[in-house]
């Protein structure tokens, strides 16, 4: 009877943290407030029954059902409070198999991974985790994402546990605790806007977590049926109780909409860990009036408080109030702002590029909007530099006027032509160079746009070809990396392709694509047959099919369905 109101109590426990990663809001407030109701009852009747069993001289039976409790209620709370942040991985293993949090075979993994980051990952922690069996999935992907934060290598860390979102293995117990970091990542820096699309992210049960273009999504919905996606969409990003806290305090620092009221934040706040260090960034969420912060970033707002995170790995958020300077058609941009996501070019800037085009001078105009995006790089500050410098070369007298002012300083009218055509070419290579680096969309409606279009397109097309041809050579010559390398190797040739496609619109894709289709092809299938990781190639096949359905490439499409299309074996 006592074994069966055990299991009873636990298979309760691992219900309540299922439905605790379903949604956000009220039900989620309710949950955790459940759970946590749920617990001090435990106590309470175990507490109860032991005292029981001692009045009526039972000790044996009382000890026995001492330790069952303890073995009921305090794996987590001693993995969270003793264990990680001691760095004693080997404990957190073990007791994360008895956790009602996760799954016994995965939870482990998450837990040592934690605990080991705590100690900086050294070798010896990494070899006794992860030499053992396993193939590349999302709990190895989250597991090696907060070693990757141990060692201090944030990018590394952020590119891995974002990856999570790209893979059709559900890993419910890995999304929650890559959501809380990449939560606190973002709060650092002050990307309150990927906080909030974080959390409206959703994902499809067995099928990967895709936030795709309308047309894929629609063309997916079609496939429902034939792909076997059952029931409602659920939160890509599980929200744990201080990545639900951000969000809160990112919807008011946004002045959303349907950010919560004072009292909701401050429920959220009491719900959230570490509640004497959060308590000074809810109160500038809440004193902050709506509109103070507005879609084109006319402040920058961080955190001012130092949270500690006892959820997944130690990440502390400093935030920071800072006004963005405003550049005026004078300033020679003498203090850069760091906007994080992407650099927002003030309103300022460009009200005076556009008055000074307008004005009798536009070489000077031309002048300080390429000082601007040589001091502020970004793709609207270069694409306004090219257009301020196509007002000023394509105008007919231009080469006129410059070849009279160097014969007027003493330059043979033979050279003088020369010269300034060679002035303008040395231009436009500067202005490629600019489109280059930041992959502006150039405007091609007048011949100076046109010709560093041309050549912007033909420079990252032709590092893009370079980079896809060396890994088709790795890949044909069967040259094996472990399976993590080898997602890198994704991710990093994967972001090369967006990055350079990116400011050539569809028609730079279209022309790129084939190229990628053949590299991640090939890699696709030797990763599905040779080296049997199923999860990472599913991946690759679900990204070429997004791909070519936004191409419109009607064979890469029937084929990638397919492959899309097939189940993960399992184990």
């Amino acid at each position: 009877m006592i074994f069966r109101l055990i299991a009873l109590i636990s298979a309760s426990r691992r219900w309540l943290w299922t439905v605790h990663r379903r949604d956000r809001g009220r039900a989620f407030v309710l949950v955790t407030l459940a759970m946590a109701g749920f617990d001090v009852v435990l106590a309470i009747v175990s507490a109860l029954a032991v005292v029981a069993m001692f009045q009526i001289d039972a000790p044996v039976v009382g000890l026995i059902l001492a330790g069952l409790s303890a073995w009921l209620a305090l794996p987590h709370r001693i993995i969270e409070h003793v264990a990680i942040p001691r760095g004693w991985y080997r404990i957190a293993w073990g007791l994360a198999r008895f956790d009602p949090r996760g799954d016994r075979e995965r939870w482990p993994w998450l837990c040592a991974a934690r605990a080991a980051a705590r100690l900086g990952a050294p070798a010896a922690a990494l070899t006794w985790i992860f030499d053992r069996p396993h193939r590349l999935d999302g709990t190895q992907l989250a597991a090696h994402g907060f070693i990757a934060h141990g060692r201090g290598d944030r990018a590394d860390a952020r590119a891995l546990l974002r990856s999570l979102a790209d893979v059709a293995d559900p890993a419910p117990e890995a999304r929650e605790l890559a959501g809380e970091w990449l939560a606190l990542d973002a709060a650092e820096r002050g990307a309150w806007r990927e906080v909030v699309e974080a959390a409206r992210a959703l994902a499809r049960p067995g099928r990967g977590a895709h936030r795709m273009p309308v047309a894929i999504d629609d063309a997916r919905r079609r496939a429902a049926a034939s792909l076997g996606w059952d029931g409602p969409a659920e939160p890509l990003w599980p929200a744990t109780p201080l990545s639900f806290l951000l969000e809160g305090v990112a919807a008011r620092l946004l002045a959303r909409a349907d950010a919560p009221s004072p009292w909701g934040l401050w429920t959220r706040w009491m719900l959230a860990p570490r509640r004497g260090m959060t308590i000074g960034l809810v109160r500038i969420a809440i004193e902050r009036e709506r509109g103070a912060v507005t879609e084109t970033v006319t402040e920058t707002v961080a955190v001012t408080e130092t949270v500690a995170v006892t959820e997944t790995v130690a990440v502390t958020v400093a935030v920071a109030v800072t006004e963005t300077v405003a550049v005026t058609e004078t300033v020679a941009v003498t203090e850069t702002v760091a906007v994080t996501e992407t650099v927002a070019v003030t309103e300022a800037v460009t009200v005076a590029v556009t008055e000074a085009v307008t004005r009798r001078d536009p070489h000077a105009a031309a002048v300080r909007a390429h000082v601007r995006a040589l001091a502020v790089p970004s793709p609207d500050t270069a694409a306004t530099a090219i257009a301020a410098w196509s007002a000023v070369v394509d105008d007919p007298h231009w080469l006129v006027a410059q070849v009279a002012r160097a014969t007027a300083l003493g330059v043979a009218p033979e050279l003088a032509v020369a010269s300034v055509s060679a002035a303008r070419d040395q231009l436009v290579g500067a202005l490629v160079e600019l489109a280059v680096q930041t992959r502006a969309r150039v405007p091609d409606d007048s011949p100076l746009g046109t010709t560093v279009a041309t050549r912007a397109r033909s420079r990252i097309l032709d590092g893009l070809e370079l980079s896809l041809a060396r890994a088709t050579d790795r890949i044909r010559a069967r040259t094996a990396l472990s399976a993590l390398d080898e997602w890198r190797g994704f991710l990093a040739l994967r972001a090369g392709y967006l990055e350079a496609t990116a400011g050539g619109g569809l028609e730079l894709e279209r022309v790129a694509y084939p190229h990628a289709d053949e590299t991640f092809g090939d890699w696709a299938v030797w990763l599905w047959n040779g080296r049997h990781e199923h999860i990472a190639s599913h991946a690759m096949s679900a990204w070429l099919f997004e791909r070519a359905l936004v191409v419109g490439d009607a064979a890469a499409i029937e084929l990638h369905g397919k492959n899309g299309a097939l189940r993960i074996p399992e184990g």
